[in-house]
């Protein structure tokens, strides 16, 4: 086997496996947001507070885990807050961008390949080149440019295929389900969430006007028993 097919070869198997290893990133893309029915919401009460977290009732991708856990730990930590929605959808935002640039930062990979790949196989047979020129060696020069730049070519088809088809597809798949997400926050969670707050702001008042009363009476009870000595 020629030593520039060689060359080729080792190139194809790195395109290949750059190629792969973006398209499982993009498809972690597509499936980074659940479909809104397999979330619900739960409610936890606490001695003077209750607040609503996010359910999972299936299964859903780690990156989606995350934003879950994030979330319910705002949630839990701002207690009796008023509800911010930009803040929960900053969270979501975060990990999905997170995701899109480990896709970009390889995607156009097998380009860089192919091109190093038909420098490679060019420079290697002007190397080998036999001087004076012949047909025979001329011959040598092409099969082995030919060769080379068909590394290009698959880099070429590889990239198009990630960005233009899979990438692209990946995307609108995830901004689908993404609003019906935010719309799943809007509709389910924030009203709980400002209902919560009116809730614990009325058990306040019932705890302070609880110790007004106890307050009241211990001090008239103290005040009278000076004013008897």
């Amino acid at each position: 086997m020629d030593f520039p097919v060689i060359i080729l070869l080792i190139i194809l198997g790195f395109q290949l496996l750059s190629f792969f290893r973006t398209l499982k990133n993009i498809q972690k893309l597509s499936k980074l947001f659940p479909n809104p029915k397999t979330l619900d919401i739960q409610t936890v009460d606490l001695e003077l507070f209750s607040y609503d977290e996010i359910l999972c009732k299936e299964s859903v991708s780690d990156e989606f885990k995350n934003i879950i856990t994030n979330t319910n730990k705002f949630l839990s930590e701002n207690k009796g807050t008023a509800a911010d929605f930009n803040i929960l959808k900053d969270i979501s935002e975060r990990e999905s961008d997170k995701l899109e640039r480990s896709v970009i930062a390889t995607i156009a990979v097998p380009i860089y390949l192919g091109l190093i790949g038909t420098i490679t196989g060019i420079f290697i047979s002007l190397y080998f080149l036999d001087f004076p020129i012949q047909d025979k060696s001329f011959e040598k020069l092409i099969s082995g440019a030919s060769i080379a730049m068909m590394a290009s070519g698959m880099g070429i088809i590889l990239t198009l295929l990630n960005s233009s088809y899979f990438f692209k597809k990946s995307k609108l798949v995830r901004d689908s389900y993404r609003n019906e997400y935010y719309t799943f926050l809007q509709v389910k969670l924030m009203p709980s969430l400002n209902n919560d707050m009116n809730s614990s702001l009325k058990n306040i008042k019932v705890v302070l006007e609880k110790f007004n009363e106890e307050f009241s009476f211990k001090f008239e009870k103290i005040f009278l028993h000076l004013k008897n000595q």
